[in-house]
């Protein structure tokens, strides 16, 4: 098993994507180590069951439980990582792409979300996540 962590370890290259990679593999056997297209109908049950996580957030939101908020938002990353592990990305490198294009922003209104009192917008030139040149930086197809 050690063996095989350290393989998980050198392709995702984040404890958190390894360790539910770990997970995957060990329950499902649904580990990619290479970006992989999956099926439709498997991407929609991970929707939902990511729908499903989020509303369970909401109702420990609506019903002021702040353990069960803890656990949802947990649950909520450990279904989208598992996601991103059966389609086997790095996410690390696509959460520093993110990460960029965010940073990049600045403070200000959103007019798709007028009930939040502040958001981040777009400024002239910015430009957002480039997924397929992270991508090409670790996988070509061959």
């Amino acid at each position: 098993m050690l063996g095989e962590r350290k393989k998980l370890e050198n392709y995702f290259q984040d404890s958190e994507t390894t360790d539910i990679a770990e997970m995957h593999e060990k329950f499902w056997k649904n580990v990619e180590l290479k970006p992989s297209v999956v099926n439709k109908k498997a991407l929609l049950a991970r929707a939902n069951f990511m729908q499903e996580e989020l509303d369970e957030f909401r109702m420990a939101v609506e019903n002021g439980d702040f353990l069960e908020q803890i656990d949802a938002l947990i649950d909520i990353t450990v279904v989208a990582k598992g996601t991103a592990v059966m389609m086997g990305l790095r996410w690390k490198r696509h959460w520093d792409e993110v990460y960029r294009a965010n940073m990049e922003k600045e403070p200000g209104k959103n007019k798709k979300r007028p009930g939040m009192a502040f958001d981040l917008i777009k400024p002239a030139g910015w430009y957002g996540p480039d997924h397929r040149l992270v991508l090409e930086d670790y996988w070509r197809p061959g």
